[in-house]
């Protein structure tokens, strides 16, 4: 296929690479733009590690990656300016770096709170998604964020007279008192 004169990003030497037609496409949501694009290039490039690939090929591979105006820019930049794939990831994150999400630090965990009828499990879950994304958490002040965001109730309690003092024992003591809810929900469940 040949690429249209007025669309040249790539160096000729990216271009000329083939991709063989039984080649593994990573599987990578599409970037639009308004996602991070450090956790695109970052699920881009763990991809790669799986199909292999040329530098060249994942030039190629990455621009297919792109979808909107994230596509607009590309088609817009200077002809042969892309020579290998750092490059394109630096003008790629320097392009998009606004987007580029905040880590969480620990004193945000004490922002998520157990909703009125959200299950345990839930809340669990959510908290763990933002406490692994914080860089050298603080057990201690995770734990006690854990404690305060709960909502008030017998497990509230319960963990309280625990006296967890890591996330390891938090996450086993409740799922042990969601594994004991869940059992009574089946039981009653079987009952009607």
């Amino acid at each position: 296929m040949e690429v249209p004169r007025d669309f040249r990003p790539l160096s000729e030497a990216i271009e000329a690479e083939n991709i063989l037609r039984d080649h593994w496409v990573p599987q990578v949501e599409p970037f639009d733009g308004t996602q991070d694009p450090s956790q695109h290039l970052t699920n881009f490039r763990a991809q790669m590690l799986i199909c292999g690939g040329s530098m060249e090929v994942r030039c190629k591979l990455f621009m297919g990656t792109l979808k909107k105006a994230t596509l607009d820019w590309f088609s817009g930049l200077p002809n042969r300016s892309i020579t290998d794939f750092d490059d394109f990831s630096r003008l790629f994150m320097a392009q998009f770096a606004a987007n580029k999400r905040k880590p969480p630090i620990t004193s945000d965990l004490f922002d998520l709170k157990q909703q009125r009828e959200e299950p345990l499990k839930d809340f669990l879950q959510r908290f763990n998604e933002v406490a692994l994304r914080v860089a050298s958490l603080d057990e201690r002040m995770a734990v006690i964020a854990f404690q305060k965001g709960l909502r008030s109730g017998g497990f509230d309690m319960a963990l309280e007279r625990a006296n967890c003092r890591t996330m390891t024992k938090v996450r086993a003591f409740a799922l042990s008192h969601i594994k004991t809810e869940e059992g009574q929900i089946s039981k009653r469940a079987a009952e009607n």
